[in-house]
C-alpha cells in the first residue's frame, strides 16, 4: 500500500518555524458545551484524586453506537440531508467508517473507481483490501469527467469485471460518498447528499465541523440490508467508538449547523489569501472543504517542490501525487487565522516565485545546451520534463548557499512582523 503521506512529509520536513499547511484540520476547538458535557460525565468536580467516573463510560456499549446519538443523527440526516430509512452506525472517525464499508462490500480483486484528486486514505484502504482500483479523471475544477467514467464502466463491463464501488468526496470529495466537509461551503455553493435508497452509502465526521479530530467520531448511513455485515466488521475492528467521545458528539449536535457556519465564514479570508499565492499558476478556486490544489511546473518533481517550500520558505504542503495529481501540491488552509494566514500567503508567494524561476531556468539551460533544439531554427520545444537528479542537486546547492539562507531568514523574520 502507499505510504501515510501526511505522517511521512511531517516527520521529514516539519521543523520549528515551518507552518503546517499539510494536515487538514479546522482551527477551532469543540463547543464549550461539549467540553462541559465530558467533564460532567467524568464527575471530575475539583479535579482532585477523589473523582469517580460515570460507570457507563467505563463499560462496553452498543457496537452500533450510543442509541441517543444514533437517534439524533437519524433526525439530522432526514432534516439536513434528505436521507431516511437507513441504518446509522457511529464509528471512530470517518476513516474507520470507510474501512468498515470496504471490508463489508469488497472481495479481493473487486473493481473500484476513485476520482483524482482522491483522498489518499481511501486508496490505502482499498489497497489493503486488494481491490482492483481504477482512477477516473476530473475536469479543471476537479469535477468528475463523465466521459472518462463511462469509458471505465464500459471497459470494465466488457472485461467481465463490472465496477462494484465508486468512492467520491462530496464536496471535493454501491457508491460511497464521503461528506466530511458538508458544511464547508463558500461563494453561495450548496451541498447535496446523494441519497438513492439502496445504492449509496454516506459517510460523515465530527472531526472538521466541530473541531473534534482528536476525539475520533464519525458515522455512516447505509441500507438496512448491510446491517449484519457492517456490525460484524465494526465489532471485530474497534468493538465500538469510545463512550466519552460519543457523549461529546451528542452535545455538539445540539449546537447545530449554525455554530459551524459562523466559523466557516472566517475561512473564506484564509482561502482568498492562499489563492493569491496560487494565482501565478492559475489555481482553481475551491468552493468547498479547505484545500487548494496548486498546479506546479511539470519539469520539477512534486516531492522536490515540497522540500524546497519547507526548507527554504517555511511552509509544509503535500505532494499532489499522493492524491493522484502528479503536477500539483495541496495546501490546507483550515488551520489558518488572522496574521497566520497573512504569513502563510507571503511565504507561499515567495516560494512559488522561486519554484517558477527554477523550472524555467533549468528548462532554458537544457534547451540552450542542445544546439539542435535551442530555437535557432525559429522553434522552441516545450518545457523540458523529467529533470535529472544532478540538476536538482545543483539547484539545491544554490538554495543552500549562505546568501540564499540569509535572505530566506530575513524574509521569514519580516513575515512575522
Amino acid at each position: 500500500a502507499d505510504p501515510a503521506v501526511i505522517e511521512e512529509v511531517s516527520r521529514a520536513l516539519l521543523k520549528p518555524g515551518v507552518m503546517n499547511l499539510a494536515a487538514g484540520y479546522a482551527h477551532w476547538s469543540p463547543p464549550a458545551k461539549c467540553v462541559q458535557a465530558a467533564a460532567d460525565r467524568m464527575s471530575l468536580g475539583n479535579f482532585s484524586y477523589a473523582y469517580t467516573f460515570d460507570t457507563e463510560v467505563n463499560r462496553y456499549g452498543d457496537a452500533l453506537g450510543l442509541k441517543e446519538l444514533r437517534d439524533a443523527l437519524k433526525a439530522k440526516l432526514k432534516r439536513e440531508n434528505g436521507i431516511e430509512g437507513r441504518e446509522v452506525m457511529v464509528t471512530a472517525g470517518a476513516n474507520q467508517a470507510f474501512v468498515n464499508v470496504v471490508d463489508t462490500l469488497l472481495d479481493e480483486g473487486d473493481r473500484v473507481v476513485l476520482f483524482a484528486p482522491y483522498y489518499f486514505s481511501h486508496k490505502i484502504a482499498l489497497q489493503l483490501a486488494r481491490a482492483d482500483i481504477r482512477i477516473c479523471d476530473t475536469d479543471t475544477h476537479f469535477q468528475p469527467d463523465f466521459r472518462d467514467l463511462h469509458s471505465i464502466l464500459d471497459k470494465s463491463k466488457h472485461e467481465g469485471k463490472p465496477v462494484k464501488m465508486m468512492a467520491i468526496t462530496n464536496p471535493g470529495n454501491p457508491t460511497v460518498s464521503d461528506e466530511t466537509y458538508e458544511y464547508f461551503l463558500y461563494d453561495g455553493a450548496q451541498h447535496t447528499s446523494p441519497n438513492a435508497t439502496n445504492g449509496v452509502i454516506n459517510i460523515y465526521s465530527f472531526s472538521k465541523s466541530y473541531g473534534m479530530a482528536g476525539w475520533r467520531v464519525g458515522y455512516v448511513a447505509y441500507p438496512p440490508a448491510l446491517s449484519e455485515a457492517m456490525e460484524k466488521v465494526q465489532d471485530t475492528i474497534v468493538t465500538m467508538p469510545t463512550m466519552m467521545s460519543q457523549y461529546l458528539a451528542l452535545a455538539a449536535l445540539s449546537e447545530g449547523r449554525q455554530w459551524v457556519d459562523e466559523r466557516v465564514k472566517d475561512l473564506e479570508r484564509s482561502r482568498d489569501l492562499v489563492m493569491r499565492a496560487g494565482d501565478v499558476f492559475g489555481t482553481p478556486q475551491p468552493n468547498g472543504a479547505f484545500y487548494c490544489f496548486v498546479p506546479m511546473p511539470k519539469n520539477l518533481p512534486d516531492t522536490y517542490i515540497t522540500a524546497v517550500l519547507a526548507k527554504h520558505f517555511g511552509v509544509l504542503v503535500v505532494p499532489g501525487s499522493a492524491f493522484g495529481m502528479d503536477d500539483f501540491v495541496r495546501i490546507a488552509f483550515g488551520s489558518l487565522t488572522g496574521s497566520a494566514a497573512n504569513r502563510a500567503s507571503t511565504r507561499l508567494i515567495k516560494g512559488f516565485g522561486e519554484i517558477c524561476r527554477i523550472g524555467l531556468k533549468v528548462s532554458f539551460d537544457r534547451i540552450m545546451s542542445h544546439p539542435e533544439t535551442n530555437g535557432r531554427d525559429g522553434t522552441f520545444p516545450p518545457l523540458i520534463e523529467n529533470i535529472t537528479d544532478r540538476e536538482l542537486m545543483e539547484w539545491e546547492q544554490k538554495l543552500n548557499s549562505p546568501m540564499v539562507e540569509r535572505r530566506a531568514g530575513q524574509e521569514a523574520h519580516q513575515d512575522d512582523h
